[in-house]
């Protein structure tokens, strides 16, 4: 019974978000590997994928779980500022990795996705140590439920 205790508790926006965190590393690792065996095309293609994911992940906390953090916490501009402040300074990584891999840069790819990666471990662990897991705590049961569903809509 614990278990289920804990899977329940868990459901949420941690559950589906810290998943998506794990997808999105696969992909870039994927498109990199690809870059670096001089795929190019398939490079391109397994990096735009990435992108589009990325982008997807970034609307998806923006549009719906700050303003539902913001609002169970009862704080407006408090550490969602911060987050959305990360998201931009990653999709200016994003935008140089495209292009990197646009020329077929292996080196301008591998700089820009160093600092991507570094923003990216910082952001997320901020997300999946503390603001998902008091999100999930703020809902009930079924609130987490019908938010890990949303969440894990294409």
């Amino acid at each position: 019974m614990h278990a289920t205790l804990q899977a329940t508790a868990t459901d949420g926006a941690t559950t589906a978000l810290t998943q998506d965190h794990e997808r999105l590393r696969d992909q870039l690792q994927h498109a990199a590997s690809s870059l670096a065996d001089r795929r190019l095309r398939q490079a391109r293609t397994d990096f735009r994928a990435f992108q589009a994911a990325f982008e997807r992940h970034v609307r998806t906390e923006e549009e719906i779980v700050f303003p539902l953090f913001e609002v169970r916490v009862g704080l407006v501009g408090g550490p969602t500022v911060l987050m959305r402040d990360e998201h931009q300074r990653m999709m200016e990584q994003v935008r140089a990795m495209a292009a990197a891999v646009d020329c077929g840069n292996p080196g301008a790819f591998a700089e820009s996705r160093a600092r991507f990666a570094e923003l990216f471990l910082a952001h997320t662990a901020k997300e999946e140590r503390f603001l998902y897991m008091t999100l999930d705590r703020l809902l009930s049961a079924e609130q987490r439920a019908a938010l890990g569903g949303r969440l894990r809509q294409p």
